[in-house]
């Protein structure tokens, strides 16, 4: 279901309104990720009402992360994401926010907070029961970022 393909961009550096460039990554701000950078001990959270982590979350400033059109709960494809990507996350969004960024020529950073290990967990997914604490500690990073942001 997830095949790995550039798409087409417009924007206005092309010079002409249907000029298109074919685009496979889109990079992150340098600028945006030296701010991120500045608040990497952030205080995140490890527990809900009704669950706990095993560890401490903890906030990673850069990396690859890869969107596609379905909810990955498969560790073979995860392996697979990170063999051939180095994917330290997959979403279903991120990338099109990205690509409307890129086209508008607006600096561009995401805030991904992981709710599970994309099939690479013990036992049945956890998304739905860290949902809600993934929610609460990407929202404390883009204070933070906010705060940093001169």
């Amino acid at each position: 279901m997830m095949y790995p393909q550039n798409v087409e961009v417009t924007h206005e550096r092309l010079g002409k309104p249907d000029a298109t460039e074919a685009k496979f990554w889109f990079d992150a701000d340098p600028g945006l990720l030296a701010i991120a950078d500045k608040i990497k001990d952030v205080s995140l959270s490890s527990k809900t009402d009704k669950a706990k982590l095993s560890h401490t979350p903890k906030l990673v400033v850069g990396g690859a992360g890869v969107s596609g059109p379905t909810f990955v709960d498969n560790a073979k494809y995860r392996a697979w994401a990170y063999k051939n990507f180095k994917a330290d996350c997959l979403d279903m969004e991120t990338a099109a926010v990205a690509q409307v960024a890129y086209a508008g020529d607006i600096p561009f950073i995401a805030f991904r907070s992981l709710s599970d290990l994309a099939g690479g967990g013990p036992g049945e997914n956890e998304a739905g029961i860290f949902f809600g604490l993934a929610a609460d500690n990407a929202a404390e990073v883009l204070l933070q970022f906010l705060k940093a942001w001169d």
